[in-house]
């Protein structure tokens, strides 16, 4: 796995054998099952967060992992009573197997601060035309993300 110059390290050294025992431990070995017949789609890579859209074709979870030193948060829509579930357990084995194909936020947001204005105002109408009910993002106030708030405090 390429490593990636503004990813937290901990993701970057994430290895097979943690999450092969987060798996079993958490999910009784389900997880890499569920990854290899899963559709992980939408992945991104922004700092210490990984996410993905993770299903079937019956049923997709958004899920979100945050890594914060020597540890991770994570958050899935399934709402199992676990803190672990087969979705996030499926995320990280993508993470180690095709981390290639998250898309870099941090590369991407680059991209956008290169784009004229016009450019961007014809992007934003897109989105807007294609999801309205993301108007409120655009005319909210931007909050700050837990590497951001590490970052104020050192």
């Amino acid at each position: 796995m390429p490593a990636r110059k503004k990813t937290s390290s901990m993701l970057n050294s994430l290895t097979l054998g943690q999450v092969t025992a987060l798996d079993r431990e958490a999910v009784n070995g389900n997880g890499l099952s569920y990854y290899e017949t899963a559709l992980i789609t939408r992945s991104t890579v922004f700092h210490n967060q990984i996410s993905a859209r993770v299903g079937n074709y019956v049923e997709n979870h958004d899920v979100r992992l945050t890594f914060h030193e020597q540890d991770f948060a994570g958050s899935c829509t399934c709402q199992k009573s676990r803190k672990i579930c087969k979705h996030i357990v499926a995320l990280l084995y993508a993470w180690l197997n095709d981390s290639e194909e998250f898309l870099d936020v941090d590369k991407a947001l680059q991209e956008v601060k290169k784009m004229d204005k016009s450019r961007l105002l014809e992007i934003i109408e897109n989105i807007l035309r294609q999801n309205p009910e993301y108007a409120e993002l655009f005319l909210s106030r931007r909050l700050s993300d837990w590497d951001e708030i590490d970052q104020q405090i050192e």
